[in-house]
């Protein structure tokens, strides 16, 4: 195979990297993956992906077996999907005012799950069980401010309630209310 082009596009149709050429010792070693970690943009609480027509591609592919060996420009479309588990959550209206505001996804793990930290405050929300669900702390105290005594995957799926905190009860949602 001869040098390769790679472009990729948004759902717009203009360039977000490339044309960028690529020997065929490239290809071979390159992944989507790979690929993807090229592009400076991202989206809050949005995971890039490539598309190929109407085909998803995975992180682990590699870019030679998705090129079309027939052309000289393989066109990929960059898409965004929302995560699962939000990397930023927004905390606003809760009677603890130490409670509210941005919390960053950590890679700390509590009982399985993720723990999310007010970076300004020192607040932060984990999970706790099925039976008291997400919580709210704001302190080293041993009780929460807030709960949702539901199970979820992602703190933003039900209404949280007042535990030990100040009414009333936040809300906390994948996006900001300012």
């Amino acid at each position: 195979m001869a040098d390769h082009e790679i472009v990729i596009q948004n759902l717009a149709g203009d360039a977000v990297l490339g044309p960028t050429k690529l020997s065929a010792e490239e290809l071979s070693k390159t992944t989507v993956g790979e690929t993807l970690s090229r592009i400076t943009e991202t989206r809050e609480n949005f995971a890039a992906s490539l598309a190929m027509g109407d085909r998803l591609l995975t992180d682990s592919e590699r870019l030679q077996d998705v090129c079309r060996t027939d052309e000289t420009l393989t066109e990929f479309v960059l898409c965004w999907q929302e995560e699962a588990e939000p990397s930023v959550i927004y905390v606003f209206g809760a009677g603890s005012e130490a409670c509210n505001g941005r919390y960053v996804r950590t890679e700390e793990i509590e009982k399985d799950r993720r723990v999310w930290k007010n970076e300004t405050t020192g607040a932060w929300i984990q999970w706790w069980s099925t039976t008291c669900g997400w919580e709210m702390y704001r302190g080293k105290s041993g009780m929460c401010e807030y709960w949702t005594q539901a199970e979820s995957i992602c703190p933003t799926k039900h209404p949280w309630l007042v535990r030990g905190g100040a009414a009333p009860a936040p809300t906390v949602s994948r996006t900001c209310q300012e």
